[in-house]
């Protein structure tokens, strides 16, 4: 390791973050993922719009990037964001996947995530056998006219009220302080998680700023509320395309709000933690983004990404398993993790995951197998 990189782990461990500019290019790396996620959204616009009955509400073609989310949104009554960001949403107990909408793991973020600028910085913080989690999500920040136009179509639509959606101000609003290690099961807690937020936009007081809270990190997992004596300690990181802040998955942070008048504040949140370790969501594919030990296990194909999410999406819609709380024991989750890595050991396993719910099963039916794998792990647990 360099003497430069050296430096940087001691003050990531340090401090909990590291600020890289201009780790990333771009124009040629960036770029292509917000115009990935720009096209979606339109897309989607286009479906939700579709089944309203009053024509008028429909987007026209030079609405901006957060006028069109703002209809989606409201159309949707908060449920494109199911869609957008299901690692998200998959604990709302009304939580669906649509296979009708086009797929939100877009290939251009596969690339983002295996980029091996990215992934060389992470070797640094946390060595050569690199897992991507399961557990990433783009945030849109908007500004509060288009969050209120999103009530307002919502409304018209009679649908419900998009900002009370899970996770809502995760998403569009403005996050609260959260450290992103409580989102993942007890035995994840210990796994050596490191966070890279990665802004598609720029980032700044107006757009809206990531706050973070330096060596917050060492108090070890904790839920909020955090006190104000914590919280006054908070700075303030503007950014631009082509930065990365990697944060410890144990440091305190949050965003400030989107206080623009039209512009959308987009960033992406990708965690990579050490091959083999828990990563929180077990039920949830995750994938080898690098193995200098045995190359042949990562994942390069980002279709092969894109239907093994398909495969898991379905299943988690089906209740074939059940979606265990990030409350749950820690004996428990290790059980849990452990089941999981029996039924899907590699990228293959998570393409038979269909297999056991086959396409139709009835609800009953469904219930009945989540409730007997819902007592094997019981089982398992307590042995």
């Amino acid at each position: 390791m360099s003497a430069e990189l050296a430096a940087d782990l001691r003050r990531f461990e340090d401090e909990g973050y590291l600020v890289v500019r201009g780790l990333l290019d771009a124009r040629g790396d960036v770029d292509p993922v917000t115009r990935a996620y720009d096209a979606l959204i339109e897309a989607l616009c286009a479906v939700y719009e579709s089944g309203l009955e009053r024509p008028q509400l429909t987007a026209r073609e030079d609405t901006s990037a957060g006028e069109r989310l703002a209809f989606a949104l409201g159309a949707s009554g908060g449920e494109v964001l199911w869609h957008l960001a299901p690692v998200l949403s998959v604990f709302s107990p009304t939580f669906r996947w649509r296979s009708d909408l086009p797929s939100a793991q877009l290939p251009e973020l596969f690339r983002l995530m295996r980029n091996p600028r990215l992934l060389d910085r992470v070797e640094a913080l946390i060595g050569p056998e690199i897992y991507a989690s399961p557990i990433y999500h783009l945030t849109m920040k908007l500004p509060r006219r288009h969050l209120e136009l999103a009530e307002r179509i919502a409304k018209q639509a009679g649908r419900a009220r998009p900002r009370q959606a899970i996770h809502y101000g995760f998403e569009v609003g403005q996050t609260p302080w959260h450290m992103d290690a409580i989102t993942g099961l007890r035995d994840s807690h210990d796994s050596k998680i490191v966070i890279a937020w990665i802004p598609l936009s720029t980032t700044d007081r107006l757009l809206g700023s990531l706050l973070l809270i330096p060596r917050s990190h060492r108090n070890g997992v904790q839920g909020g509320p955090y006190a104000d004596e914590l919280t006054r300690q908070a700075i303030e990181i503007e950014a631009a395309p082509g930065d990365v802040v990697f944060m410890d998955n144990k440091l305190v942070h949050g965003s400030s709000e989107n206080r623009s008048d039209d512009g959308v504040r987009w960033a992406c949140n990708l965690r990579y933690l050490p091959i083999g370790q828990p990563d929180g969501r077990p039920y949830l594919p995750g994938f080898v983004a690098r193995s200098r030990s045995a190359p042949q296990l990562e994942l390069a194909n980002p279709y092969l990404w894109m239907t093994i999410w398909m495969r898991a999406l379905e299943n988690v819609s089906a209740h074939e398993f059940p979606v265990p709380s990030v409350a749950t024991h820690r004996r428990r989750a290790e059980a849990i993790t452990w089941r999981w890595r029996e039924t899907v050991p590699d990228v293959r396993g998570w393409l038979r995951l269909g297999e056991h719910a086959p396409p139709g099963v009835s609800t009953r039916i469904a219930r009945q197998l989540a409730a007997g794998v819902g007592r094997w792990l019981g089982s398992a647990a307590r042995r």
